[in-house]
């Protein structure tokens, strides 16, 4: 019986996967609902009476249409490749993929994301058209063990190594730049990429081992015969010192008590001498200037004189 996938094609376009990586999705949901479905039954209540008139539960069409239906739950992609391959894994499903003997049973990737669809290649550390090895060290370690390769195991993966942060290269066996080799390697080993100090732009290794400072940090001490150096902060230049206690005074620096000391010994000169006339100093421009001093008034100078033989 044909499985209706229109409603299974309408749900929206998740990202775009690879025919592979949609085969592999198909894969894992049919395996995922096969276990859920594995200890149900047709659910009247008699096994055996349901067995004898219906066929084994395993291989139903019944249970079929409850693994495969949501097995790609609404991914695009997959009901895509479901759909397009819908009769062959029917035929799939009634070998009994989980009830069969084990040598019997069919490998739904092998069937289907290799063989059939040529989605895949068989060997997950191969890549492209003709599956292609990933790039591996003399160790046969895939990138150096430093990196991934990059669509392993799709026919439409470009196989080139994804290195680990800190390292670069075709096979990731250089470090990048801000990382430096931690120590000198062998052929068989992997390499151990450290990175610089956070004040170097580039070095050949820790503390003093400096290819250029970062934005905000000078060369510090020498440079060595190999180009590298240290690197600090520079040093900030002195604060000046604060003149809150120093006032201007006709271009000379006074400190204010000998500018109270000044205006006393003024005052004290005007009282006893009573002098003809009386310094004013003008505030906005620093000038001195003199004016008469205030004459007398000889009234007050008689009422005080009478007020004095009174008390006698």
């Amino acid at each position: 019986m044909k499985i209706f996938l229109a409603s299974l094609a309408g749900f929206g376009a998740a990202k775009t996967k690879t025919e592979c990586e949609a085969c592999k999705e198909l894969q894992k949901g049919i395996e995922r609902n096969l276990e859920k479905t594995r200890n149900q039954n047709f659910g009247g209540g008699n096994s055996n009476w349901e067995e004898s008139r219906l066929g084994s539960w395993a291989t139903s069409e019944t249970r079929m249409i409850q693994t495969i239906e949501y097995a790609c739950q609404g991914d695009f992609r997959c009901s895509s490749f479901l759909e397009e391959h819908e009769e062959d894994i029917e035929d799939w499903f009634k070998t009994g993929p989980d009830s069969a003997p084990e040598e019997d049973r069919i490998d739904f990737f092998k069937q289907f994301c290799v063989e059939k669809s040529k989605a895949c290649c068989e060997d997950e550390n191969a890549f492209g058209k003709d599956c292609t090895p990933c790039p591996t060290n003399v160790n046969q370690e895939i990138c150096s063990g430093r990196g991934t390769c990059e669509g392993a195991g799709d026919r439409k993966g470009k196989g080139g190594c994804k290195c680990n942060s800190g390292y670069k290269g075709k096979n990731c066996d250089k470090c990048s730049s801000e990382y430096f080799l931690e120590a000198e390697i062998t052929m068989t080993e992997k390499p151990l990429c450290t990175r610089c100090m956070h004040k170097c732009k580039e070095c050949k290794g820790g503390k003093g081992k400096c290819l250029g400072c970062r934005e905000g940090y000078e060369i510090e001490g020498e440079i060595n015969e190999d180009g590298t150096h240290d690197c600090k902060k520079p040093t900030p230049p002195p604060t000046p010192e604060p003149e809150d206690n120093i006032i201007i005074k006709n271009a000379e620096e006074v400190s204010p008590e000998s500018e109270n000391q000044h205006a006393g010994a003024i005052h004290s000169d005007s009282i006893e001498e009573s002098p003809e006339s009386v310094t004013v100093e003008s505030s906005t421009e620093g000038t001195v200037t003199e004016r008469p001093a205030p004459t007398p008034d000889p009234r007050f100078a008689v009422d005080a004189f009478a007020n004095k033989h009174e008390d006698l």
